[in-house]
């Protein structure tokens, strides 16, 4: 069993099918939405966190017959920045949303823009969605996202086009198109 932590608040726990063979488990046992499936994660999670009582968890099969697990924690506090995906179907709308961030101080140096299925996907930490950041930048998004097992996905299928700073970039990138 590997664990890693992905971020404040998801482990990411790999399992070989060797390994749930040992156990005299399979991945279905695991990723099934069986009252076994829901005892066996409940028991995970209770090893890996045990000061946990909420949590959100996603299993995903592998092909060796093992999984994947994601154990995310309970949703943080209204006055932390939650990590946030933010899609957009085109370069303008990205970069005109990113220049609207900013202006309202919104430039996380840790944001990251990924290229996925035809969508250009925001990865940022935003203020909850009850503040007016939050609802300035969904104006312009196709789709909102906050669960971290998706926005872990994204992270590692999806082609990375801006690794760092991505808000400011494409603010700048914006700015200077309105100048042309």
């Amino acid at each position: 069993m590997k664990t890693e932590h992905m971020g404040r608040s998801t482990v990411k726990i790999t399992l070989t099918g060797r390994e749930l063979a040992r156990s005299g488990l399979t991945a279905s046992d695991i990723t099934g939405k069986t009252p076994l499936a829901v005892l066996l994660l409940g028991e995970l999670v209770h090893r890996i966190c045990p000061d946990q009582e909420e949590y959100a968890a996603e299993a995903i099969p592998t092909r060796d017959g093992g999984c994947i697990l994601y154990i995310t924690k309970a949703v943080p506090c209204s006055d932390e920045r939650i990590r946030t995906l933010l899609t957009f179907s085109s370069a303008q709308a990205l970069c005109g949303s990113c220049s609207l961030l900013c202006r309202m101080g919104i430039c996380p140096a840790d944001s990251s823009v990924y290229y996925r299925k035809g969508k250009l996907c925001l990865i940022a930490e935003l203020p909850p969605e009850d503040s007016a950041v939050y609802k300035a930048a969904a104006s312009k998004a196709e789709q909102i996202i906050t669960d971290e097992c998706l926005i872990l996905h994204i992270t590692e299928h999806g082609r990375e086009l801006i690794a760092r700073n991505a808000i400011r970039t494409a603010a700048e990138a914006w700015e200077y198109s309105l100048r042309e």
